[in-house]
């Protein structure tokens, strides 16, 4: 399957991609499926932060197929199997100021948490609704090896 763009600034290898070689393929196959959600993702979501800082995410984890997820540990019923999120840094930011910020804007989420597992750190940013119900939308928290901290949830519009 050829590359091709999700937005502006993402292409569907960025968000389907994984250096886990027994998955790398299937993967990518497999988002294929789940691409309106994708593109939904760099536009509501990724792209937005592109705009607030300037500078482009470095996608860590977006789209996981089911066989993949289990592998990393993560939740079996997670937006990543659905191509709803997607985990990221910015360069020469903070994740905590990426944390706050985009916990005090007027961007529209699913779940925003700041994941810690030992010296490692990203953000985890979702789909809200209709992805997400609304009693489940704008929530944000923080997750310290494993442990949720500072759990908070904004009013759903």
């Amino acid at each position: 399957m050829n590359d091709f763009e999700l937005s502006k600034n993402f292409s569907f290898y960025e968000l389907a991609k994984t250096d886990n070689k027994n998955f790398a393929e299937s993967n990518i196959i497999e988002a294929a499926i789940y691409k309106d959600a994708l593109y939904n993702l760099c536009a509501d979501i990724l792209e937005r932060v592109y705009d607030m800082y300037a500078k482009k995410p470095l996608i860590t984890s977006a789209f996981r197929c089911a066989d993949l997820n289990k592998v990393l540990g993560g939740a079996p019923n997670s937006q990543h199997i659905k191509g709803e999120a997607a985990d990221f840094i910015l360069e020469e930011v903070s994740n905590e100021e990426i944390f706050l910020r985009l916990r005090n804007s007027n961007l529209f989420y699913g779940q925003l948490i700041w994941e810690k597992f030992g010296a490692s750190s990203w953000i985890h940013i979702s789909l809200g609704y209709p992805y997400r119900t609304k009693t489940r939308s704008l929530e944000s928290f923080i997750i310290e090896d494993g442990a949720v901290k500072d759990f908070g949830k904004k009013q759903c519009l």
